[in-house]
């Protein structure tokens, strides 16, 4: 009989997912946000160590050069999946303005008075 194998690594993932589902999508993008805020930070240190090594021994950019190649990498990702989620928000902003609440209860106003008529 096999054993269930879990981690604490595996019960986390497992309650993110099920909290991730939970979310709103304004909280899915906040959520977003704050990681690639984070991942940001942290390929900024990364980017910024490695390139005080290569600094120190311009010989050493060899060996090095691809890891500065992925921490700027990570940078892009983030900037455009900033971009993305910028254009989400605009998009979604656009279609709450487009119908103003005044106008939604006119639109309520009009279907009664509709269902009146058809009514009489």
């Amino acid at each position: 009989m096999m054993k269930k194998v879990t981690s604490p690594d595996l019960e986390r993932e497992r309650d993110q997912i099920k909290k991730s589902s939970q979310m709103t999508s304004e909280e899915c993008i906040q959520e977003a946000i704050a990681n690639l805020r984070r991942d940001r930070e942290m390929a900024g240190i990364g980017y910024v160590e490695v390139m005080g090594h290569v600094q120190k021994n311009k010989e050493r950019y060899e060996k090095l050069g691809l890891t500065i190649a992925k921490f700027l990498e990570v940078l892009q990702r983030s900037n455009e999946q900033l971009v993305k989620i910028a254009a989400l928000k605009s998009k979604k902003n656009a279609l709450d303005e487009e119908i103003s609440e005044e106008d939604r209860e006119g639109i309520f106003d009009d279907i009664q008075e509709s269902d009146s008529e058809d009514d009489e």
